[in-house]
């Protein structure tokens, strides 16, 4: 709320050092995503790392839609800031169509889906 995404990273990068929890990861994954700056190279370790998190996130909570839109996210983040490789977005598909396979309707998920489909 503040804009302090350093100290908010440090929080939750703290509360996962306590012991893995699939909220800490969710939104350290996307926090990472909101970090600009620095170069290329340090942009694509971010989004890295955010993709990591997600991935725990849905280690942690497999049935969980709203771990897989977030691992869909950052996929579809990664392709657009730092890849431009399709596979990316067959990814973040394929986490889209977990999410909505999981649980109940979840907006975003539908949204994100539309915006790869988009440019696909």
């Amino acid at each position: 709320k503040k804009g302090d995404l350093v100290g908010a990273r440090n929080c939750l990068e703290s509360a996962l050092r306590q012991g893995a929890n699939k909220r800490s990861h969710i939104e350290l994954s996307k926090l990472l995503r909101q970090i600009h700056g620095g170069s290329a190279e340090d942009r694509a370790t971010l989004l890295q790392e955010s993709v990591t998190h997600a991935k725990a996130s849905v280690q942690l909570g497999f049935s969980d839609p709203e771990a897989w839109l977030g691992l869909g996210n950052a996929y579809v983040t990664v392709y657009f800031q730092a890849t431009r490789v399709a596979a990316d977005l067959d990814r973040a598909l394929q986490a889209y169509a977990r999410a909505e396979a999981n649980g109940p309707e979840i907006p975003d998920v539908y949204y994100g889906r539309a915006q790869v489909l988009r440019f696909r």
